[in-house]
């Protein structure tokens, strides 16, 4: 006669063994889950906002005075969102120093044109600079070019 457990039994088992894992386990998978939907969604929002932002560079110009230098940009928001919480990198020697002009953290809406300044501009010698929107800085940034700059 053989010995062991009836086949029954040994289904109850593998269930129990089963239902006990997908307990402790389960909990984990479904915030890991909720988690990652969130972040697309929150992605995707962002994405499509940006997808109608867009601005313009009107004028550029670096005046010199008592041996410092003045940058003032003047930018137009082109698109069709709000910006807000604009930097200007000055691109120099492979280093990148980035500023907060005047007026870059107030909304610049739609169809407005507001004048930047960087009242201390240290690096007048830059290759380029680069004035972006924290809103959307991949849709709404623009480069200048040292020619534009001219300091």
């Amino acid at each position: 006669m053989k010995k062991g457990i009836s086949p029954l039994l040994g289904a109850l088992v593998l269930v129990g063994i089963v239902i006990a894992v997908t307990a402790i386990v389960g909990p984990e998978i479904l915030d890991f889950v909720e988690g990652r939907t969130g972040e697309a969604t929150e992605e995707s929002i962002d994405r499509i906002i940006c997808d109608r932002a867009d601005m313009s560079i009107r004028n550029v110009q670096c005046n010199q005075y008592n041996g410092g230098h003045n940058l003032s940009i003047e930018v137009e928001n082109t698109g069709h969102q709000e910006l807000t919480d604009f930097k200007i990198e000055a691109h120099q020697d492979l280093t990148v120093h980035t500023y907060s002009p005047s007026g870059g953290d107030e909304i610049l809406q739609p169809g407005s044109t507001r004048l930047f300044e960087i009242d201390e501009f240290k690096h007048p010698e830059v290759e380029e600079a680069r004035i972006l929107s924290g809103t959307c800085p991949l849709t709404a940034s623009r480069t200048i070019s040292q020619e534009e700059i001219n300091c």
